[in-house]
């Protein structure tokens, strides 16, 4: 099976797989966009209690689709939920992600939960970050609103990245969720929490900040 990126540079990307006899993949519920002699069914990852776990701790669905192949030309397109790119990531080591970044990856991959600790209670109700493991070969492709930048530090090194721009992280990086302050909150509530990260291990960026963008739409919407 063969995967691309259409229109890697438009700000509209989306995901193409080219499918032989066997093939098929998962994807987020809500991405698919075209099938061509392929078809889609929702499937439980994880089993019952491992999907009920994911859904409830990260917000993600309990089933996710499993797109697979059907007939020749075996064909299918899915497209993330927000403008932007799509980062194409190799596992064969655990990868953190948040969860609306999610958009697909090759079947036999793990898709988990992981607890971000206490004091991430209140960083955007988010408590979770969506697992990935799977072996050496396989791949998750993970939606970034804007353009994705990686970062990859050696042992020791340190960055803090605002906790709207972080999509993924290699699980053996170390990190934890930063409070800024509560003036902070009080004067207007965008960037309060920081994800502080420490090598050696890699983490993926998004250079827009969609949280942001929908509180500055809101604001702009006018009032009935």
């Amino acid at each position: 099976m063969n995967f691309e990126v259409i229109n890697p540079q438009g700000g509209y990307a989306v995901l193409k797989a080219t499918m032989n006899q066997g093939d098929e993949f998962i994807s987020m519920p809500g991405t698919v966009t075209s099938l061509k002699g392929a078809n889609f069914n929702a499937q439980k990852q994880g089993g019952l209690l491992g999907g009920l776990k994911r859904s409830v701790t990260t917000g993600t669905n309990l089933f996710m689709d499993k797109v697979f192949y059907e007939s020749s030309p075996g064909e299918a397109i899915v497209a993330p939920r927000f403008p932007g790119q799509i980062g194409e990531i190799d596992l064969g080591q655990e990868i953190l992600a948040h969860s609306h970044s999610f958009l697909a990856t090759n079947s036999g991959v793990e898709v988990g939960s992981r607890s971000l600790g206490v004091r991430s209670l209140f960083a955007a109700g988010n408590l979770f970050w969506i697992s990935l493991k799977g072996d050496s070969g396989k791949k998750a492709w993970l939606s970034f609103f804007g353009d994705i930048m990686k970062v990859d530090l050696k042992a020791g090194e340190k960055i803090s990245v605002e906790h709207g721009h972080f999509v993924a992280l290699t699980a053996e990086s170390k990190f934890q969720i930063r409070f800024l302050s509560v003036k902070r909150a009080l004067m207007g509530g965008e960037g309060l929490y920081m994800v502080d990260v420490e090598g050696p291990g890699s983490l993926w960026v998004q250079t827009r900040n969609l949280d942001a963008f929908i509180m500055f739409i809101a604001e702009h919407v006018p009032k009935s």
